[in-house]
């Protein structure tokens, strides 16, 4: 059964990726293709692999299912301004409660649950290893091949604001695999401290800030629960820091140093804020319809900056714009549902800091980041009793392996080999 479960989890996991791995295909893939696949994959686990969901995860899902039905009756009421757009965004909506649903019954398994986050923490560092060399490399395309009509661009992702947000949310599950023992492994610091610096290098100027602020709670949070010396806590503080600033001047911020100057942060973002928040006025209680944003902010524009405006660079307002306020209420329930457990475990604050960002850019309008948004909340919504001293791995006491154990499985491999020379 475990083994089955295995395979399930390791079929997630590479669904999530390809959905990353294409986010700049988004028009073409999203939520089409690639959703059909994760809805195939729904429904086949539901089929073979049922699980049941913990306690903690039925309002969350509850709050999910809610999303695309909203969608639903502002169909049937005919509220949408744009039919086509509404049914794409009732598509999305469903793409990623089925995929919270999958990832939450997975994760009834706390052995699922290591191994799925074990391959999250790979993945983010080779995938930000990657991003931060092509924004170097490349020349404006994704992964070196397709042009992004850019002059620079990390990894898959159309905006550095979104690759920011997939830093955000991973950079604290990839520390944790340097402290959860209550000792440092030096192997996940530097990725760490790569990853920080890069989200400096991005040149998004929250996600930079957020980046920096995160790792600081990280650090706090981390000594209280893992029990780090003080000894111990200022080797590992220092260590960060100073990896990361010596990685910042290598890479330099000449992207990010421009817009610290910028006398007016909010240029832009505050007129489209201005204009989400009027329609959100004119159809307070179903508002124009889910995903019509894009369609029906012209109408509202306070500036013509010659470009196309596809989203509001703040999630709340233009989900309220196109929900009204029981839409906003019922994704506000799901963001609810996620703070106990981000507060209490480290690894986690990734998701606060998220939804942080949405107030001033659209992260979790990009598949690339949302689907790793709703796979770690369905982690961290666990019952309590499942973490204890060691939040990703066994009960206090116990002889099993703890949490990610990577670095010391590829500290084992790398000495093998050395030895064998």
């Amino acid at each position: 059964m475990r083994g089955c479960k295995t395979r399930w989890a390791g079929a997630l996991f590479t669904l999530a990726v390809m959905v990353t791995a294409t986010t700049w295909l988004e028009k073409l893939w999203w939520p089409g293709l690639s959703g059909a696949a994760i809805l195939l994959y729904a429904a086949g686990f539901l089929m073979w692999a049922p699980g049941r969901l913990a306690g903690r995860h039925k309002p969350a899902v509850v709050f999910l299912a809610a999303l695309p039905l909203w969608g639903v009756l502002q169909l049937a009421l005919g509220t949408s301004s744009i039919v086509g757009l509404t049914l794409r965004a009732c598509l999305g909506w469903t793409v990623v409660g089925a995929a919270f649903w999958c990832a939450a019954a997975l994760f009834n398994d706390k052995y699922e649950m290591r191994q799925f986050l074990r391959w999250t923490s790979i993945f983010a560092v080779v995938l930000c290893a990657a991003a931060t060399l092509q924004f170097f490399t490349s020349e404006g395309r994704y992964f070196w091949i397709w042009p992004s009509g850019q002059p620079q661009v990390f990894g898959p992702f159309q905006s550095k604001n979104n690759y920011a947000s997939f830093v955000l949310l991973t950079l604290p599950l990839v520390l944790w695999n340097a402290v959860e023992k209550a000792r440092i492994d030096w192997v996940w610091v530097l990725p760490g401290a790569l990853m920080l610096a890069s989200a400096i290098a991005s040149g998004s100027r929250a996600g930079s800030l957020l980046a920096v602020l995160e790792a600081a709670a990280f650090l706090w949070l981390a000594r209280r629960r893992t029990g780090l010396s003080k000894q111990q806590t200022i080797a590992l503080v220092l260590g960060t820091a100073g990896m990361a600033m010596a990685a910042t001047l290598v890479m330099g911020w000449d992207a990010l140093g421009p817009k610290l100057r910028d006398t007016d942060p909010m240029r832009y973002r505050r007129e489209m804020l201005l204009s989400a928040l009027q329609m959100l006025k004119d159809k307070p209680l179903f508002g124009h319809g889910l995903g019509t944003f894009p369609g029906v902010y012209p109408a509202y524009a306070l500036f013509d900056s010659g470009y196309f405006v596809n989203h509001a660079h703040n999630d709340w307002a233009e989900w309220a714009s196109e929900g009204g306020v029981p839409f906003l209420v019922l994704i506000l329930g799901f963001g609810a549902c996620t703070l106990p457990g981000s507060i209490r475990l480290p690894w986690a604050i990734g998701l606060p800091a998220v939804f942080l960002h949405t107030f001033v850019d659209y992260p979790l309008q990009r598949p690339g980041v949302s689907l790793w948004v709703v796979f770690l909340a369905a982690a961290a919504m666990r019952k309590k009793g499942d973490y204890r001293a060691s939040p990703l791995g066994g009960e206090a006491g116990r002889s099993e392996p703890s949490g990610l154990g990577f670095g010391k499985g590829l500290r084992g491999s790398i000495s093998s080999r050395v030895a064998a020379l």
